[in-house]
């Protein structure tokens, strides 16, 4: 779980709900993903490459791909309410891949949050092909109990966090 919040007037509130998908229509499947910050508002941008035979990526076709958003797509944080986001392990099932990731509304207690969700589809590992249609996944009943709070002491440079990683969910 992340509190996302800060009181300052100049804060950066605004974060992306659309689902970000690789090419898959093209065999691209997510390779990696990161928050990026653009004009006070955080996206999720994916990394993408070309699945080949045996489950291979083609180191070749990776790319960091292109993120859009329309002013529907936003969700705004404020300082008594929505102001947190589910960030729980997710894993596509066996005998899929990941082709999209991104954050979606949901609401807890009457409280709205952000929710990670996540787009698979079935693979054929031997001969790499995807196959049937995409499939959404996210965490509906989230153990909030086993919450652990994590500490950013530069929050708007993590890379500059003094703590070592930590599998905390």
């Amino acid at each position: 779980m992340c509190r996302c919040y800060d009181p300052k007037p100049h804060s950066d509130n605004k974060f992306s709900v659309k689902l970000n998908k690789a090419r898959y229509q093209h065999n691209f499947v997510v390779t990696g993903a990161r928050f990026v910050k653009d004009d006070h508002v955080m996206y999720i941008q994916l990394q993408e490459g070309r699945l080949q035979a045996g489950g291979v990526i083609d180191e070749r076709t990776l790319n960091w791909a292109s993120y859009w958003e329309s002013p529907q797509e936003l969700f705004v944080t404020d300082g008594d309410h929505h102001h947190d986001i589910n960030l729980d392990d997710l894993q596509a099932p066996e005998g899929h891949v990941i082709v999209g990731v991104g954050l979606k509304e949901i609401k807890r207690n009457y409280v709205k949050m952000l929710g990670l969700q996540i787009l698979t589809k079935p693979v054929n590992l031997t001969s790499g092909k995807l196959l049937g249609s995409p499939t959404k996944h996210m965490v509906f009943k989230p153990s909030w109990s086993n919450d652990k709070e994590m500490k950013i002491k530069e929050y708007d440079i993590p890379t500059n966090s003094i703590a070592k990683s930590a599998n905390i969910s």
